[in-house]
Order: structure tokens, then C-alpha cells, then sequence
């Protein structure tokens, strides 16, 4: 198994922005690029739900990008481990690099990168963005 990183900077999301730095790596790879910008505080939620559905009864999810032909699908290998794959669709789908990472290790990644949107709309005085989150990730924990 390949360790599983969602690299979400903060700081690259100045003045309210919803686009900035944001990629996943599995392993030494880095999806879509290790440069690569892109609306994380859209698609984290997104990415967050599509953990909670396979963690509850779901086989495979898809987790998106909004910027480019890019999504990673995450599937159900054995107990406790995840297989992964990192596609780019155009008008062939092309799978970049697959590998398998822990259950537990990408469902943390996902939920700190999440916390750090919430705590983002905290600094930025967004409170009310903030508590829905809160709440989206309450239920989350109690859910799984």
C-alpha cells in the first residue's frame, strides 16, 4: 500500500477565494500535478461525501476536479483498503496511475483537508459557511 496525501494549502485561497493550490498524491505521485490549482473548497465536500457513501454501502465513488478532465475513482479492494485510480477523461478515459492506500489514511486526509476549509471561513469571518460545514462534518462522524 502507497501512503494517501490530499496537499490543500490554505494559504493560496487569499480574500475569499474558492480557487488555490490543491492536489492528491499516492505515493511519489502527484494528481493532477503538483502545481495543480483548482475550487478545493467546492470539491473537498464533494470528495467528503463520496467517502461517507463508500464507507456506508457504496462499491466505488468518483471524486472530481472542477478545473480539467480530471476525477479519481476509489473502490472497495479488501477489508480496511482502498484501490484508487487517477484519470484523465477526454475522449478516451486514461488511467494516469492506480495503487492502494488504507481506508482509514484517505478518510483522514479527506477530513482534515476539509477541516482546514472550515477553519479557513473562520479566519475569514464566514460564519455561517463555517457551521454549515460543522454540521456536514458532525453528521459525517456520526454516520460511519
Amino acid at each position: 500500500m502507497k501512503n494517501f496525501k490530499i496537499y490543500f494549502d490554505p494559504e493560496s485561497y487569499r480574500e475569499s477565494s474558492d480557487f488555490g493550490e490543491i492536489h492528491v498524491e499516492l505515493g511519489n505521485f502527484a494528481f493532477p500535478d503538483k502545481n495543480w490549482t483548482d475550487f478545493g473548497r467546492v470539491i473537498i465536500p464533494w470528495w467528503l461525501d463520496a467517502i461517507r457513501k463508500l464507507r456506508l454501502n457504496e462499491k466505488e465513488v468518483l471524486c472530481s476536479f472542477m478545473d480539467g478532465p480530471y476525477r479519481f475513482s476509489i473502490k472497495k479492494f479488501d477489508e480496511g483498503v482502498w484501490q484508487i485510480r487517477f484519470l484523465e477523461e477526454r475522449e478516451e478515459t486514461r488511467v494516469c496511475a492506480e495503487g492502494k492506500a488504507s481506508a482509514d489514511e484517505v478518510t483522514n486526509e479527506v477530513l482534515s483537508a476539509f477541516q482546514k476549509i472550515i477553519e479557513l471561513y473562520k479566519t475569514e469571518n464566514h460564519t455561517e459557511k463555517a457551521q454549515i460545514l460543522e454540521q456536514f462534518n458532525k453528521e459525517f462522524l456520526g454516520g460511519v
